[in-house]
């Protein structure tokens, strides 16, 4: 790799590509290998700031700190170099990294936190759980279990969500789906009023750095002041999980500063196309839409697609599928009031789907939908 990042790669037709190696991101225990770093259960184990953390019921806890000693890149490098001298820990050094000589960026800038991993698998996973053992009741459990297996999804989303007690089978995707989307409408009834809103303030720093600018430059700096006052106050709500996940969420404006919204950095994409070449049965052949559609499920919520494939007849946008069914009293009724004529069946027209941009919505009518709900998400 070390030549390759040198001298490029040369092809046939006399081009040759210049191969620029831009981060590393992967769960902590990959990334801690890969630097020679101490394990995220470790002192010191925080790859960006000098965090020692405290050791308190057989566990390492991370606490909340205003200001943080960020790790400049002159400083990782010497504190690298004394420990691969040494071969002692330094400030949670181990060694130098054998990636410092191929990566383009320095380290630790070049260290892209997963969120896939850090954010849903564990910490998202962790508080739930801890809310649905020590905050519901017996019957609250169930209610929230069949709120969760019940709720409808739009068409577009892969996967919906699971009962809190099948999250031994819980897939990265339906945790990112129940956290953005349909945690806190479904379980905030159940909860006292100031977990409920000590919770809003995560799922909204996590939606404003998940998706782009929502409110413009300012966008990481409002979702790191929530982060921060919901780090701060997080000890009042769970007890000794304050662990190293929870800190990284610490980094996240500086990460949507450096590589992006947090969309455009889990690993879905490289763990679906590693699923795809292992078994050859991903639901797709086409890999760059499988890349969009695992990097992209915000933005595309956001804004529609804009595409045609080339191998689909492009069709005008608009209602169609026109549907035969008798007009309620509501309808009616709002037909008596705008309109003056005397035949509602003939003036109000009903359509079962409608497509925009080469992607079709479907009614409620539509019986082929199976379990689709195509227009919204229904609470």
């Amino acid at each position: 790799m070390a030549i390759f990042s040198i001298l490029g790669i040369p092809t046939r037709s006399g081009i040759n590509y210049k191969i620029l190696i831009y981060g590393l991101t992967g769960d902590c225990p990959a990334i801690k290998l890969a630097i020679k770093h101490v394990n995220h259960q470790g002192y010191w184990c925080c790859w960006f700031c000098y965090i020692r953390g405290v050791h308190i019921h057989h566990k390492r806890q991370y606490y909340f700190k205003k200001e943080l000693a960020l790790r400049s890149a002159a400083e990782y490098a010497l504190y690298s170099h004394e420990a691969e001298e040494t071969k002692t820990n330094i400030y949670g050094h181990l060694g130098v990294s054998p990636l410092s000589v191929i990566i383009d960026v320095p380290l630790p800038r070049c260290l892209v936190i997963d969120y896939m991993h850090v954010s849903l698998l564990r910490h998202t996973r962790t508080v739930i759980q801890y809310i649905y053992g020590n905050f519901l009741k017996p019957k609250q459990r169930e209610e929230l279990d069949e709120l969760f297996r019940n709720q409808p999804f739009p068409h577009i989303f892969n996967r919906k969500m699971r009962p809190v007690k099948e999250f031994s089978y819980c897939k990265a995707t339906e945790l990112r789906n129940m956290l953005l989307y349909g945690l806190l409408p479904l379980i905030r009834l159940f909860l006292p009023i100031e977990c409920a809103a000590h919770r809003e303030l995560y799922v909204t720093a996590m939606r404003l750095f998940h998706g782009p600018r929502t409110i413009g430059n300012d966008t990481e700096t409002v979702a790191n002041e929530l982060m921060a006052m919901y780090y701060k106050h997080h000890t009042l709500f769970y007890e000794n999980i304050q662990n190293f996940v929870l800190h990284l969420h610490s980094h996240f404006m500086d990460q949507y500063r450096l590589h992006g919204s947090l969309s455009n950095l889990g690993t879905f994409g490289q763990e679906s196309l590693i699923g795809h070449f292992a078994n050859n049965r991903n639901g797709t052949r086409n890999l760059g839409q499988l890349i969009i559609n695992n990097y992209n499920v915000d933005f595309t919520i956001v804004n529609q697609l804009h595409h045609h494939l080339s191998d689909v007849p492009v069709k005008s946008n608009g209602l169609f599928d026109s549907h035969d069914a008798l007009i309620n009293n509501f309808l009616l009724k709002t037909h008596d009031d705008l309109c003056f004529c005397d035949n509602a069946n003939q003036c109000i027209r009903i359509y079962r789907r409608y497509r925009i941009d080469a992607m079709i919505y479907h009614s409620l009518i539509y019986h082929r939908r199976g379990s689709s709900k195509s227009y919204f998400v229904q609470y």
